[in-house]
């Protein structure tokens, strides 16, 4: 299967006559479907007077003029409305000068079709003992421009793995078209079970070609607790009155016997905490006294693992701010500064500063509007300068993502300016 469409690429030689004048914008990469209209931009300037005045750009293909359907912009940019395969070809962008000189001339630029094929070689279903090397293979088909290219698993991108990619085939260094061969190497874990399948993108045209997608099933083989370091966290933050689920990084067979610690306090037995079947920890209504440092152990017949600490945080934003926003009436010209410290909050709150109920727009230059974070946890609008433009109404909004409620809302407050 083909899906076609044009690519126009564009290799731009700068000549440059007495001296003075240079081209100043150059046609890029750019993909149309047929029925689309085609634009290859074009200009140069004098260096001698900084000026296009006097210049004037001309657009053949294939060594004739171009007029019958095509139009010139001012700036110099090529029209072609409705591109038709007639329309494919090499184009060069020419430039004369007041006297009718022909002053400067860009090499061809090509316009042809751009497209992309399936692949050629989908990878195979693979079965293994655990801890096994393992890998699959693609090649991909065609494709103008050459394809960006990577590996999925279960439909998301993967990064995993020792991953090769190489030129396939015979086409010429620096051609545009291009094929690869992919490889994805793996050490078999149950873990990583589930289907593989290689992408291929077109970035011109922004479409995905897949391999077919294949299953990697790993058999486990007996082995004593071990921790699965991938699955290790340090930290974790949970909302106050919300569920929470902290798996245990623990895997082994026969199967696992997990405990729970919290501060070096069994768990197990607790009203309050459920282990699930795969050891991880769960609680369906979070407080502020379920916050510290939690492990889970895992025994079986043929030994034991103990995971490292996870500490875990209740989030939380107090009502009240640290301190809030004041009236200001300000001169004109002067320096001024609103002040807002959020509420206490786990972890820190991000703030948002509004006026006349719309998001704050940051201004920069001698009369800048900037919004600064403090040591102290501030976040305060500094005007330097302040304009007529400045007055209106401000408020600030404290927010922490992971509390409930999430965010806060200061006092409204007026800055009128005065004249000087």
């Amino acid at each position: 299967m083909w899906i076609l469409y044009i690519l126009t690429v564009a290799w731009l030689h700068i000549v440059i006559v007495n001296g003075d004048i240079v081209f100043e914008e150059q046609p890029e990469n750019q993909a149309v479907i047929f029925g689309q209209d085609l634009f290859l931009p074009c200009s140069a300037i004098d260096l001698d007077t900084n000026s296009k005045e006097g210049l004037v750009v001309e657009w053949n293909l294939g060594g004739k003029w171009r007029y019958d359907k095509t139009s010139i912009f001012s700036n110099g940019t090529l029209l072609v409305p409705t591109v038709t395969e007639d329309d494919l070809g090499n184009y060069t962008c020419l430039i004369y000068n007041s006297s009718n000189q022909r002053v400067l001339e860009s090499q061809q630029a090509r316009v042809f079709h751009a497209y992309i094929k399936m692949f050629e070689v989908s990878p195979v279903p693979v079965y293994a003992l655990e801890g096994e090397i393992v890998s699959f293979d693609c090649i991909t088909g065609e494709s103008a421009p050459p394809p960006d290219v990577y590996w999925e698993r279960n439909g998301e991108e993967f990064l995993g793995g020792e991953q090769h990619i190489a030129t396939y085939g015979g086409h010429q260094k620096g051609s545009l078209i291009k094929q690869y061969s992919m490889r994805l190497i793996l050490r078999a874990l149950p873990t990583l079970d589930g289907s593989f399948n290689c992408l291929a993108r077109n970035p011109a045209l922004n479409i995905d070609v897949r391999s077919l997608r294949v299953l990697l099933q790993t058999a486990e083989l007996e082995s004593e607790p071990y921790v699965m370091e991938e699955m290790v966290v340090s930290s974790m933050i949970a909302s106050i009155n919300q569920p929470i689920l902290i798996d245990c990084p623990i895997r082994g067979k026969p199967q696992v016997e997990f405990s729970w610690y919290k501060d070096g306090e069994l768990l197990n037995g607790s009203p309050d905490f459920f282990i699930l079947r795969n050891g991880s920890l769960h609680k369906s209504d979070t407080q502020a006294a379920d916050g510290g440092l939690y492990n889970c152990h895992g025994t079986n017949p043929l030994g034991f693992a103990q995971s490292p600490n996870i500490n875990l945080t209740i989030a939380r934003i107090s009502m009240v701010f640290e301190e809030e926003p004041q009236n200001l009436f300000v001169v004109a010209g002067l320096s001024a500064e609103l002040i807002c410290k959020p509420p206490i909050s786990v972890p820190p709150a991000e703030v948002t500063w509004y006026k006349d109920n719309a998001l704050l727009v940051p201004r920069t230059g001698e009369q800048s509007v900037l919004v600064v974070k403090l040591a102290d946890g501030s976040w305060n609008i500094r005007f330097r300068e302040i304009q007529k433009i400045d007055e209106g109404e401000y408020f600030c909004v404290a927010t922490n993502q992971y509390a409930i409620p999430s965010s806060r809302t200061s006092r409204v407050v007026t800055v009128s300016i005065g004249g000087r």
